[in-house]
């Protein structure tokens, strides 16, 4: 090996980086100094006396301030997803040198020890909950700036700013649940409406990859609720101390995780459609300001379809192997007798059709799925009317009058007043208008229910349980929905369809069962485990996130979880290796009462 390659091949190996033109120089005249030493005094052979040269360049460069960095760097990116800030240099690497000095004093060689070293920091920093959040997320913490203007890893700066239309939705007296499995019994009384407008893009985009169709009222509302609590969650100490930004994106993630776990997501991958999505509600300028009903325009509310999301339709198209400028067409996963995929629909553009697209079915399966046929199950159920919501409304029927809207109209800069100072609600025929979203509370029925403290519409399919503080609180509940099983067909468990397809002869079974049961296993010493949340995973199941909001229930923990009187208390705990104090550190004030935030407790080495 020559000096130039040896020198280049320790910079690589220790630093993660060429040599350059100094480093050559310098490094490379040590490395020959001593290969000459050891080949022409010692009596090395030449093999034997690169080697020496190599181990002692390699020596020298490992002692230095940037090799000990970039071992901690190289953990950090490991663990985090991310570089080192200052403060993690310093604790990292003392954490570092330490475990190398044992190693060595135990034997082991520079190299050995050097790996022994950085396994033993990255164990340290896997205790984190960002480390845990980034293994589970792939997400890593963006960089900011402090009010000085230096960057970190610790929120402030621009970056950090949350929007300005972002409202937080709880106070000291009503904690953010998030992390604790539950939710509160009328969280449908806590929607910003400022919230649910701008989230609807990115949801109606999850919609349509997830689902095939588009985001209405119902899921809006659920999963709008759960983005709020998740932004001030992972905002708040406990939840990792992100940034408005990534903790944005890391409640997006979730969303998307649970939305997987509906049956809505499910028969979407089983048929290849579960219809359309359901209407957004409008307030108008008719009866502009006047209380109405839901879906009611002659009271000032009524009802619109978001168009399919082009980015999703997009992706579909790459998923099923449709080209762009063609017809969309998908295909399920269930198979007839003789092994064939028996389930495809056509998306065919038709302003008419909520979403924009036409949706029809292409196969017997599908006609049957879609309403388009019938049949009858083995004990007697007709099948007439399709694929069912929870609700037990068809999802393939098509209203006499559809208005189609782009989510972003819902952002646009605020109407001019009316001529009589009335709020203007804007048209939805006039794309130049921002509409605004009526929320179920705004509604009559809403209002009444709201007086009467009853929120059974909101919570369709979940229980209702008493936490140690007293107040309610929602789990998963029903193991039988609304309009049917897992199908969304109403066929009853175990009960069977058969459908022979006219064209091919092919027989597909569909067979009813109930909505699956799955119930966390218990914790060491057999006390009972709650489920988390935040890890997400099947095996430690959210009790309430799963579900309502368009898609179903399909996975119910059938323990009665109490709430914490802290958030904190839920929490893994950490290593206590990387907690102290962290100066300089802003907290995030929206959310001073969450439980367990104590001043400016961090995490060493971890948050800069």
């Amino acid at each position: 090996m020559s000096r130039t390659a040896a020198v280049n091949a320790a910079f690589q190996k220790l630093l993660g980086r060429d040599a350059g033109t100094e480093g050559q120089t310098y490094w490379g005249n040590q490395w020959e100094e001593i290969y000459n030493n050891a080949k022409n005094n010692q009596g090395m052979s030449d093999a034997d006396a690169q080697a020496a040269a190599t181990a002692s360049i390699e020596s020298g460069i490992g002692g230095s301030t940037e090799a000990l960095n970039y071992q901690v760097d190289t953990a950090f990116g490991d663990q985090l997803g991310r570089e080192s800030g200052v403060e993690g240099k310093t604790y990292w690497g003392n954490q570092w040198k330490e475990a190398y000095a044992t190693a060595k004093g135990e034997g082991m060689s520079n190299d050995a020890a050097r790996t022994a070293a950085l396994e033993n920091i990255k164990h340290g920093i896997s205790g984190s909950a960002e480390a845990k959040t980034f293994a589970r997320t792939d997400i890593a913490k963006a960089k900011t700036l402090d009010d000085a203007g230096v960057a970190g890893y610790y929120r402030g700066g621009a970056r950090d700013e949350e929007a300005d239309w972002y409202e937080t939705n709880f106070t000291e007296d009503d904690p953010n649940e998030y992390g604790t499995g539950m939710r509160d019994v009328d969280w449908a009384n806590k929607l910003s409406t400022s919230n649910l407008e701008n989230y609807l893009d990115t949801l109606n985009y999850q919609y349509g990859v997830l689902q095939g169709n588009t985001v209405g009222q119902e899921g809006s509302e659920w999963w709008g609720y759960q983005k709020t609590q998740g932004i001030n969650h992972y905002m708040s100490e406990e939840g990792g101390d992100y940034s408005f930004e990534t903790a944005s994106k890391l409640a997006d993630f979730d969303i998307a995780r649970d939305i997987k776990q509906s049956t809505g997501a499910k028969n979407f991958e089983r048929y290849g459609s579960i219809g359309y999505g359901n209407p957004l509600s409008i307030k108008t300028n008719k009866e502009a300001n006047v209380e109405g009903t839901e879906g009611d325009s002659e009271f000032g509310i009524e009802n619109v379809y978001l168009n399919f999301n082009e980015k999703a339709m997009k992706e579909l198209r790459e998923k099923f192997g449709t080209a762009e400028g063609e017809d969309l067409v998908t295909t399920g996963t269930i198979t007839g007798d003789q092994g064939n995929k028996t389930s495809a629909f056509t998306y065919k553009a038709d302003a008419s059709a909520p979403g924009g697209f036409r949706i029809t079915g292409n196969t017997d399966v599908a006609k049957v799925i879609s309403g388009e046929l019938s049949g009858t199950g083995s004990e007697g159920t007709v099948v007439d009317q399709g694929y069912l919501n929870d609700r037990g409304l068809p999802t393939f029927k098509i209203p006499d009058t559809v208005t189609n809207v782009d989510a972003s109209r819902f952002t646009l800069p605020a109407n001019t007043l009316n001529a009589d100072n009335t709020i203007n609600y804007g048209d939805a025929s006039d794309s130049n208008t921002k509409l605004s979203l009526s929320k179920w509370t705004d509604t009559e029925s809403g209002k009444a229910a709201v007086k009467a403290g009853d929120y059974s519409y909101k919570n369709l399919n979940m229980n209702v349980v008493t936490g140690d503080d007293n107040k309610k609180y929602l789990v998963a509940g029903a193991t039988k929905k609304t309009g049917g099983d897992d199908t969304n067909l109403k066929l009853k468990d175990g009960e069977t369809l058969a459908i022979t397809d006219s064209s091919t002869g092919e027989t597909t079974t569909l067979t009813g069962g109930t909505i699956t049961n799955v119930t966390n296993v218990t914790n060491a010493g057999d006390t009972i485990n709650k489920g988390d949340n935040i890890e997400g995973d099947e095996s430690n199941i959210s009790n309430y996130y799963y579900g309502s909001g368009g898609g179903g229930k399909t996975i119910v923990n059938t323990a009665v979880p109490q709430k914490s009187k802290t958030a904190k208390q839920q929490q893994k705990k950490e290593d206590p290796r990387v907690l102290a104090s962290a100066p300089n550190r802003k907290q995030y004030q929206k959310i001073k009462s969450t439980p367990g935030a104590t001043g400016n407790v961090a995490q060493l080495g971890i948050v800069t």
